[in-house]
């Protein structure tokens, strides 16, 4: 029998203390504020009419690579539509990309996530979905972990009873009965919760990304996650049709008991690409030491050829014959380059020095074609495996050339899923079905994505706590750009339209006036485009500056929320004052207009050392003398285009 008041559930500014914070959201819906429990995937924004305009063929064979018997556990997540540049409701009225749902918010996946019966892995059906320019899927962990069947049975209560309480509360009146029905449907989903044991641990094993994309070109999927002191990010590649990532959750460091553990993911370059998503999870295996998750078998197609060296690539063994007395095999080498125009990635696994081999490698003009090549007297097939989580593609994808039957042997009885060629046949490679991969402009592309990521370490060690050494390892570049592209200009009208938080004067513009700015030859006008090694940010920022004889002046300024806390923006400042150096003008100024939302990057322009003054109602100025405050920038690359 159930008691309460179910008021208590209601948007009235309280939450119930015996519900978890993280399975709240909070949806306005006319004059009432619902709560909504969302477990898994909020689908309650699908839009069917929307969904029509999509391909409607079904997807044949699709198979999880994930054996869910191996999982003992996963994290339950709560998955939700956002916006990169989010900054509600302001945007809401400004935004040239608002595009309003039924409860009047923005609509950032096309259709909402659709419950796509043509797949299956975790669930019953895939969490098929269009992200939007600007989209983003976004979840705050929680600390409740389930086995894969309850996590089903979760997800069935929660879908069927929020579908009755949206149907329910939409046909009854007057308000009060709609809140007293919705406050019925969150007693009973978290009743539904917490009639099931749950595991409380924060040790998961690896996060599975497991998803089928519709789109027919490779594209990069950013993971990104900000903990308590921490933050990772990362990028992979999404082939067209099933895909398949393994990340160590170690890599995270993930803190289930902080609220504030923020995890997103997102198409890079705003592709607004389609992607059903069939695990998106953290798992905790059965055993420790069990086979994660793919079978025994190994995939369709190649990803990536692991060499040996002795007698494969070169005749000769080298710490017999040294390098004077090895000779190297020009079908080796013409396979080498042949693979690496398929975008079929290689390394090296060989039982020898690294220093002394690797060098060796580098004269040859050959090192630049292997990713994180293991030369050491391990155990090669323990080597394959940390190779594969260094490049987060799935061991079952890996092919080994080896001229000894031994290693080869031990690669196929510790690891079956991996292929083993004889070099006597790597004239023959090319003609097996699994090398039968189409050239594109993207595989030629491929090694130089995984090189700019590639660390003999993984990151979570590199930057070992440190923020500014996390940044640096980043590899983060700002290009500065001169905004004389209409793509590019039509890019910062949407910025400035669209920031808040990042917007010093929070100024608006119509189209007519943001063109009649750009003619204005009395200010320049720069657009930022940022990249780092996980991949591209886009046009990331805006500024234009009124110049004067002895100052400049900051007009506008507005930075994506993608970047933020990036030190993007004293890359900037810092630039910009050294140009003014070099000229000899003393001070730069800025107009700083104060809103409810904008002291993020007023906190900036403080820490740059720029002084505050009051000139009127929430009107401010400030200033910096550039010759006096020689600015350093140690930790972005910049360059002006």
């Amino acid at each position: 029998m159930l008691c309460g008041n179910f008021d208590e559930f209601c948007f009235n500014g309280l939450w119930p203390r015996q519900l978890p914070p993280i399975f709240i959201s909070r949806h306005k819906t006319g004059l009432a504020g619902l709560i909504k429990l969302t477990f898994m995937y909020q689908y309650e924004w699908f839009e069917d009419k929307v969904f029509e305009a999509e391909d409607q063929r079904s997807i044949p064979n699709f198979k999880s690579m994930v054996d869910i018997n191996n999982i003992d556990s996963v994290l339950l997540l709560n998955w939700q539509e956002h916006c990169l540049e989010c900054a509600p409701p302001l945007c809401y009225t400004s935004c040239a990309l608002y595009l309003p749902r039924k409860d009047k918010k923005c609509r950032n996946i096309f259709y909402g996530i659709y419950r796509n019966k043509n797949f299956s892995g975790l669930l019953p059906f895939g969490a098929d979905m269009r992200f939007k320019k600007w989209g983003k899927l976004e979840t705050r962990l929680s600390e409740i972990g389930l086995t894969p069947g309850k996590i089903n049975v979760t997800d069935k209560v929660n879908y069927g009873l929020s579908t009755a309480a949206s149907v329910l509360a939409n046909v009854l009146s007057p308000i009060d009965k709609k809140r007293k029905i919705n406050g019925l449907y969150n007693v009973l989903s978290l009743k539904s919760i917490n009639s099931l044991t749950v595991n409380k641990s924060s040790i998961y094993d690896d996060f599975l990304v497991e998803c089928y994309s519709f789109e027919h070109k490779d594209f990069k999927l950013i993971i990104e996650y900000s903990g308590e002191g921490h933050s990772y990010r990362n990028s992979i590649n999404i082939a067209p049709g099933q895909n398949f990532v393994e990340i160590p959750a170690a890599n995270f460091k993930l803190n289930t008991s902080s609220k504030n553990g923020l995890l997103s993911v997102y198409p890079e370059n705003d592709l607004e690409a389609r992607v059903a998503f069939t695990w998106l999870d953290f798992v905790k295996y059965n055993k420790p030491a069990a086979a994660k998750s793919v079978s025994s078998k190994p995939a369709a197609k190649i990803k990536c050829i692991a060499w040996d060296l002795d007698n494969t690539l070169w005749h000769g063994v080298f710490i017999e014959n040294k390098p004077s007395g090895l000779k190297l095999r020009p079908e080796a080498t013409g396979m080498i380059k042949k693979l690496d125009e398929k975008g079929i990635l290689q390394t090296v696994v060989s039982k020898n020095s690294y220093e002394e081999v690797w060098p060796h490698l580098e004269s040859l003009g050959l090192a630049e074609y292997f990713l994180y090549p293991a030369i050491n007297w391990g155990q090669k097939s323990e080597n394959l495996k940390k190779i594969a989580d260094l490049l987060n593609i799935n061991i079952d994808t890996f092919g080994v050339i080896d001229d000894s039957v031994f290693e080869r042997e031990e690669i196929k009885a510790a690891l079956p899923q991996v292929r083993t060629y004889d070099e006597k046949n790597i004239d023959a490679l090319l003609t097996l079905p699994e090398f039968d991969i189409p050239v594109t402009e993207e595989s030629k592309k491929r090694r130089s994505y995984y090189l700019v990521e590639q660390q003999r370490n993984q990151i979570a060690e590199s930057f070992s706590g440190d923020y500014v050494d996390f940044l640096k390892s980043c590899d983060i570049h700002l290009s500065i750009i001169r905004v004389e592209d209409p793509i590019v200009a039509k890019r910062c009208y949407e910025l400035i339209q669209r920031t808040n938080q990042l917007n010093l004067s929070s100024r608006r513009y119509d189209p007519e006036s943001f063109e009649k700015l750009m003619r204005d030859e009395k200010y320049l006008k720069y657009a930022f485009e940022c990249y780092d090694k996980f991949g591209s940010y886009g046009i990331v920022g805006f500024s234009s500056i009124e110049t004067g004889i002895d100052f400049y002046k900051i007009h506008d300024f507005v930075i994506s929320c993608r970047v933020a806390q990036k030190m993007v923006e004293h890359a900037f400042i810092t630039w910009l004052s050294q140009r003014m150096n070099a000229n000899s003008i003393n001070y730069l100024l800025a107009e700083y207009i104060k809103t409810t939302r904008n002291s993020p990057i007023l906190a900036v322009f403080e820490d740059i050392q720029f002084e505050k003054e009051n000139i009127g109602d929430d009107i401010y100025l400030l200033k910096l003398d550039v010759l006096k405050h020689r600015l350093e920038n140690n930790i972005i690359s910049v360059d002006e285009k």
